[in-house]
């Protein structure tokens, strides 16, 4: 191969490697698009390249602005120019990637806080629910039948049998945040 068409090989597979590396090193997130290194990098390559490959494309030409050196700086400069046309394109793929990782963002923020706002709708309707609660009937069972006791114990002989079943408590809910939690103990871890 001849020496220009080698150095041009040369910076091409350095700017593909350079890229792959921005990939890698530098992914797109989902903070501000000026705040994204991928996205300078993709805009500002192809301005280093037209100037990289302009150096070879005008070595041996001088600068001249009539209308033959603008004719012959065109002619000469396709491939440059051609290059230089990608900045724009790089820029707005880079950006159409960041939106769309925007979005998935802005999506997986907005599914959680829906999430959290149906659990403590839930939470509010049950509480609601159990503060409803009309006592219809309350029944007071008092210690009075410990003269009873003597009495079951001299017919089973199993006094734990007897103070196993036995009320003495009114059934009163004091606290319906704890009582929801341990109903709903899945939904709480």
């Amino acid at each position: 191969m001849s020496a220009p068409i080698t150095i041009i090989f040369i910076i091409i597979s350095i700017i593909i490697v350079s890229f792959v590396f921005m990939i890698k090193k530098y992914p797109l997130n989902e903070k501000r698009l000026d705040k994204q290194n991928l996205f300078w990098f993709s805009v500002t390559l192809p301005i280093i390249l037209f100037f990289t490959f302009g150096l070879f494309v005008w070595t041996g030409y001088n600068i001249r602005l009539d209308e033959k050196g603008f004719s012959t700086f065109l002619e000469i400069s396709k491939l440059p120019l051609a290059i230089l046309a990608l900045s724009p394109v790089f820029g707005v793929i880079i950006s159409n990637i960041h939106r769309t990782i925007q979005t998935d963002e802005q999506i997986k923020k907005t599914s959680f806080k829906n999430n959290m706002d149906a659990f403590y709708a839930h939470n509010k309707y049950i509480l609601e629910g159990l503060m409803d609660i009309n006592i219809i009937n309350c029944y007071s069972v008092e210690n009075k039948h410990e003269k009873y006791v003597s009495y079951f114990k001299k017919i089973t002989g199993d006094i734990e049998c007897f103070n196993k079943y036995r009320v003495n408590e009114n059934v009163i809910i004091k606290s319906p945040k704890r009582l929801f939690s341990k109903m709903y103990k899945k939904t709480m871890n």
